[in-house]
């Protein structure tokens, strides 16, 4: 009869393993290898005891810093707690074997003198230390206070120079100029892309006063205005002759709009994650669980 580690197993992968506790053995390991990306994760190795000549098979063997043994227990079917005496067989498969810590994971819950086990084997000097590991399909209870979707809204500013508004403020002499230019009441109009010096060489450019504009600034203004200044002399060009001018007012509008990024995960949550002694509370979508593969040896990867 198919578990209900089996039927997720099908669900994500599309097929069934033949053998009893199998889909669950790899789901675990799928699942540390989702959480611990860095470690190496292989499924279904065989190792070889250090007292003896007894073969042990190993659910899941995780490589980091240590090297920890994961037995996967998987009593959906009878709906029965791992107890002790699965603790108490994992700790003895520990001691004999080349690892530094055990993990018993549980699809279903832990007894209470499991659990004591287990937090015994911590402080006895002559145990390797074994953790306790829920690993079971998840329900909506896990999914309340989580954080399924956060909204981050992004404002945008931007200068509009093509609306702006420059006023240059000219020297005396160069009101003089303008006036013997144009007729009293004409309309002066002229385009100011250079700032010049009095030798005709460009001072400075109108693109390079709108970067020093937009220094000033302020988040949420609706427009900068200012007036702009050269240490030396400086000239406009109108009908070719360089006018002088004090100086460059300005009013820059800008334009603002906001966008919406909203980040949230992909899939359905399916899988629950969690180990109160080792800070790990983790639910696993189905999107992420079928980015898991199980290759030839056992080594368990992410595409």
């Amino acid at each position: 009869m198919a578990s209900k580690m089996d039927e997720l197993f099908e669900a994500i992968y599309g097929y069934k393993p033949k053998k009893d506790g199998t889909a669950y053995e790899m789901l675990a390991a799928a699942a540390i290898k989702l959480i611990q990306n860095s470690s190496e994760i292989k499924h279904d190795q065989f190792l070889k005891g250090l007292y003896s000549d007894d073969k042990y098979q190993i659910d899941v063997l995780i490589k980091e810093q240590f090297k920890t043994f994961l037995e996967a227990k998987d009593y959906t079917n009878s709906n029965k707690k791992v107890g002790r005496p699965d603790v108490q067989k994992l700790a003895g498969g520990v001691q004999n074997l080349e690892v530094d810590k055990g993990i018993m994971a549980s699809a279903t819950d832990f007894t209470a003198p499991a659990k004591k086990y287990s937090e015994a084997s911590k402080i006895n000097p002559n145990s390797k230390p074994i953790s306790i590991y829920h690993i079971r399909p998840s329900s909506e209870e896990d999914e309340k206070g989580r954080i399924k979707k956060i909204i981050i809204n992004i404002h945008f500013q931007f200068p509009e120079f093509e609306k702006a508004q420059w006023n240059p403020i000219f020297k005396k002499e160069g009101a003089k100029m303008l006036e013997s230019m144009y007729d009293k009441n004409e309309q002066i109009t002229f385009g100011m892309e250079e700032i010049y010096r009095v030798d005709g060489s460009v001072l400075t450019t109108a693109k390079n006063i709108g970067l020093e504009i937009q220094k000033n600034h302020k988040n949420g203004d609706d427009f900068v205005e200012g007036s702009w200044k050269s240490n030396g002399d400086a000239f406009v060009k109108i009908k070719s002759q360089l006018i002088p001018i004090i100086s460059l007012n300005y009013k820059v509008p800008y334009n603002s709009f906001t966008h919406e990024l909203i980040v949230e995960a992909n899939g359905k949550a399916c899988l629950l994650v969690k180990s109160e002694e080792e800070n790990v509370d983790k639910l696993i979508t189905d999107f992420d669980l079928k980015k898991v593969n199980f290759k030839d040896g056992g080594d368990v990867e992410i595409k």
